[in-house]
């Protein structure tokens, strides 16, 4: 059972690579006098008649090719109007005839997509919001004043010009030296309001900050918000509808589960013996972190990196079919799962997707379980 888990795992990672080069209404390779050419490369290809084909995808359909004789949902086992040569729809077609098989494959690359890089991204933010907090605790950092709101200062002026940049660089007029000095001017204003806070002796003094505590309060209110409610409207912020919205989305709503994982582990870690002898040995701080603590930290986090993945998958497939996140010309499948909305006799749309969604999240869901067991 382990094999077939992790032989699925290789065919969606696979399936999700090379989703174009398995389906796709281009050659893959064709030839004429010229040499050889490769269509599945190049969305501006033109092929001419003389350019003969020597390598076809398996799948001779893109995820968005409309097939105008067989539109209206045509079954699998149905009549389907064929040209010459024309290959069958296997798993039938949509409502605007376009190949099921060939939206579940890229419907796989899109899955893939945003389940990498908004666990990616979560779990980076994750680390960054709980890692160095939760090993210096309440008490472990201490930092001068000034430093502190020398800091604190930087970042506000970071924000402001993150918020009001357009009417910033239409006021310097996009004039290229004129926004040279104004960050040179920041960086020497920066520079001599903090040389003069650090003559000030009651700013000297170094301060304890409970670094532990006010990032686990962001943690906690982030996970507080109803994660429906923080989709919808985070969807309806965007102006246009994209996949790296719904990475954004999904990281946002992941980032405070995985911070936690973190957190406890890190609590856990600190405890060791081997933490407490590297520190004795004068070792860094960033040193314990990074080389000693993170490799154990990063053990258990894989497992909640693979049922978030699953829970990622699902979130996609859920915005997908109410319509919502993704363009209209993305075929994921929730997309194919909603046509089924409109014919209930149309089983096939709501079949193959619905089994390919439930296959992969148990699939992750039993990974992840193979995996504590093993930490365990």
């Amino acid at each position: 059972m382990n094999k077939i888990a992790y032989i699925l795992l290789i065919l969606f990672v696979l399936t999700g690579l090379f989703a174009d080069f398995i389906a796709n209404d281009r050659p893959v390779i064709c030839k004429d006098n010229t040499g050889y050419h490769y269509p599945i490369l190049s969305n501006n290809f033109n092929r001419g008649k003389d350019c003969k084909v020597v390598l076809n995808p398996i799948i001779r359909y893109s995820a968005n090719s409309i097939d105008k004789l067989n539109a209206g949902a045509i079954s699998p086992f149905g009549f389907q109007k064929l040209k010459t040569n024309q290959q069958r729809h296997f798993l039938g077609t949509d409502h605007l005839g376009r190949d099921v098989l060939a939206g579940l494959i890229h419907g796989t690359k899109i899955a893939l997509k945003i389940g990498t890089f908004s666990m990616f991204l979560a779990f980076v933010f994750g680390l960054l919001m709980s890692l160095y907090p939760t090993y210096y605790g309440d008490t472990g950092f201490r930092t001068k004043i000034s430093s502190l709101v020398l800091t604190l200062l930087s970042v506000f002026i970071f924000i402001y010009f993150i918020y009001y940049r357009e009417s910033i660089f239409s006021v310097l007029k996009q004039n290229d030296f004129s926004i040279l000095l104004v960050v040179v001017g920041l960086i020497i204003f920066l520079v001599v309001f903090w040389v003069l806070l650090s003559k000030i002796p009651l700013l000297r003094k170094p301060v304890s900050l409970p670094l532990d505590s006010f990032f686990t309060t962001i943690i906690k209110l982030f996970q507080s918000l109803p994660g429906t409610f923080v989709v919808l409207v985070m969807i309806s912020l965007f102006k246009k509808p994209s996949i790296y919205n719904i990475i954004i989305v999904i990281t946002f709503l992941k980032w405070p589960i995985i911070a936690r994982y973190i957190r406890a582990e890190m609590l856990r870690i600190k405890q060791e013996r081997f933490i407490e002898a590297s520190k004795a040995l004068g070792l860094s701080d960033n040193i314990v972190i990074w080389r000693h603590a993170l490799p154990h930290v990063l053990t258990a986090v894989i497992v909640a990196l693979s049922f978030g993945f699953a829970g990622t998958i699902l979130l996609e497939s859920t915005l997908s079919f109410l319509g919502i996140g993704l363009p209209v010309d993305h075929v994921s499948w929730g997309s194919i799962l909603s046509e089924a909305r409109a014919d209930f006799s149309a089983w096939w749309l709501a079949i193959f997707p619905g089994f390919a969604i439930f296959l992969t999240i148990l699939l992750f869901n039993y990974i992840g379980n193979l995996i504590s067991k093993k930490i365990g």
